[in-house]
């Protein structure tokens, strides 16, 4: 405990410190008035007159001296109340959390109420604690002011919030109605009631915001506009007559935007565009079965725009009755090959789907029974799965090749070839070329090689000339797979044109007086004894030889290039 010095017998002496805590209270007394001040003039009183006077200027001194100190302590209070009142102010309406400001839409109705209840309890507990009645004075007071402003900046934020909410809600309103009408184009009542419901909620919501005629009367047009147009475009999308549609337009033109007016005459341009030109496809189409036929009538109509439109219409008609078609006739087919897988005869099969087949599926469907009953498989025709290769591998054909119904000429190919061609269709209806690796090219490539030396082929060409094609493309397929296999890798493009090129080279076979006998290499047999010349030989694989001969210090003589070249001959055909 701390101690304290002090004198006694002329000594210091260390004594304790009183530490006991007093309860302070601001008086009049405290300042030198009330009873201490009425003392003092009791005290006065029985002086003289002199000193009655120096005693009552004390006094008079001692009442200045506690106005001033009672007024600096009040303003004191005053400041720490105002302060207070300020920050619970800024609390309750601009709270990042709790705040009044925070409050949107209908969430801020009854805010005043709720905001000066808490208020409130803050003068409540200032109040209590304020040591005079001026300091309590000046908080009523003050809180009256301050809550005046607030009551003022709520109200405004109520305003605009329930301004906010409204606008929000009418938009809904009107936006919905659009909708609704617009979904209900075929429903002159629905139509009629979406218009006036949006023009009372527009006019409503116009007159409690205080806007002028002429905006509410523009944004009536508006919402009219809109819903004319959406009502419109659903008539003209669903299929209506455009007898009807253009009707419509005509009735309600005046309640039209210009912008919506030239929007909705397009609309009603493209929409009599189809309308006519379905007619007049019909109208053609009704007439002849026959594309080309209905293509010609199609093309002489003189309105080119239209004109254009029914052309496009009558081959988008014609190609869905070709799908349709194709469809019943593979369902057909389909339904009469199970039959005869299930007792090997025709008259299996059941006469409504016998009368719909087609001759080419009657065929396929006669030998796929004989082959049944006599426990026969397919072997491959080389005809058809030349011609089948030519159809995938040509771009100009692949179409026909991805429509045609593979298992019409199943019973010519191989379970194997009819899997890869049946598996190269579907890759290719999914988009993908994964089965047509090295086909295309090679069908490029062995077409040249045959137009080059005009060898007919393809289906225009006569049986003995396709026979002869198709013996050149399979030589050219054995020697591709006897090169893959040697060396362990495909064939590149340009191996395989050097395989292409030496097949077709022309060899004399038979020497005659007038004209010689000649044969192409892959025509070649082993009973032919075959004679070159070296004009007949490919320039590339010419100039290879003289190089080597040169390099080898042989003489490059034609005899010497013959006898190379039928080596070399030699090990690419193995003729």
């Amino acid at each position: 405990m701390p101690r304290v010095p002090r004198l006694a017998s002329q000594q210091v002496q260390e004594g304790g410190l009183n530490l006991r805590r007093q309860q302070t209270q601001v008086t009049d007394e405290t300042f030198g008035g009330g009873a201490a001040l009425e003392k003092t003039r009791r005290a006065a009183s029985g002086l003289g007159a002199a000193s009655s006077r120096l005693m009552g200027q004390a006094i008079n001194s001692a009442i200045d001296i506690e106005s001033r100190e009672r007024q600096k302590a009040n303003r004191i209070a005053n400041t720490e109340v105002e302060a207070k009142l300020s920050n619970r102010e800024t609390e309750l309406l601009h709270d990042p959390n709790r705040g009044a400001y925070t409050r949107k839409g209908k969430d801020a109705f009854g805010l005043p109420e709720e905001v000066f209840t808490e208020y409130d309890k803050t003068l409540q507990e200032l109040t209590e604690g304020a040591a005079n009645e001026d300091q309590k004075e000046f908080i009523r007071q003050r809180g009256l002011v301050r809550k005046a402003g607030m009551n003022r900046q709520l109200n405004q934020h109520m305003l605009r919030e329930g301004q906010k909410l409204d606008e929000q809600n009418t938009r809904a309103l009107v936006s919905n109605e659009i909708n609704a009408a617009v979904k209900n184009a075929h429903d002159p009542d629905r139509v009629k009631s979406s218009l006036l419901t949006q023009e009372q909620a527009i006019r409503a919501h116009g007159q409690d915001t205080g806007k002028s005629s002429e905006v509410i009367k523009s944004q009536v047009l508006e919402s009219k506009s809109k819903t004319h147009f959406g009502v419109i475009s659903q008539l003209a999308n669903s299929g209506v007559d455009h007898e009807e549609v253009k009707d419509y337009y005509a009735k309600n033109r005046k309640d039209l935007t210009a912008d919506d007016d030239l929007r909705i005459k397009r609309v009603l341009d493209q929409t009599t565009l189809q309308g006519e030109s379905q007619k007049l496809t019909d109208k053609i189409l009704a007439k002849t079965p026959d594309l080309s036929d209905a293509l010609s009538q199609a093309r002489n109509i003189k309105d080119p725009r239209k004109r254009d439109e029914v052309v496009k219409r009558v081959k988008q008609r014609m190609a869905d009755d070709r799908l349709a078609k194709r469809l019943d006739d593979e369902r057909n087919f389909d339904i009469a090959s199970e039959a005869i897988e299930d007792n090997a005869n025709m008259d299996s099969i059941p006469k409504e789907v016998l009368a719909n087949l087609t001759p080419k599926s009657k065929r396929a469907l006669e030998a796929q029974a004989a082959m049944k009953r006599n426990g026969l498989s397919p072997v491959t025709d080389a005809n058809t799965f030349y011609e089948l290769e030519q159809l995938a591998g040509t771009p100009s054909t692949r179409d026909k090749f991805l429509t045609m119904n593979l298992k019409e000429v199943k019973h010519l190919l191989s379970e194997t070839d009819f899997k890869r061609f049946a598996k190269m269709q579907v890759d290719f209806k999914k988009g993908s070329t994964k089965g047509m690796d090295g086909i295309e090219s090679k069908t490029s490539i062995v077409n040249g090689a045959l137009g080059a030396v005009d060898m007919p082929f393809g289906a225009n060409a006569d049986p003995e000339d396709k026979a002869r094609a198709n013996q050149f493309r399979r030589e050219v397929d054995r020697l591709v797979v006897q090169r893959q296999d040697l060396t362990g890798k495909k064939v590149t493009n340009e191996e395989l044109r050097e395989i292409t090129e030496n097949l077709m080279v022309e060899l004399v076979t038979d020497k005659g007086i007038f004209f010689d006998e000649t044969k192409k290499v892959f025509e070649i047999t082993p009973e032919d004894a075959p004679l070159i010349e070296t004009d007949s030989i490919p320039t590339a694989e010419l100039q290879k030889i003289r190089n080597t001969l040169r390099d080898r210090n042989i003489p490059v003589t034609d005899e010497n290039m013959i006898a190379m070249y039928l080596r070399r001959l030699n090990q690419i055909t193995g003729r």
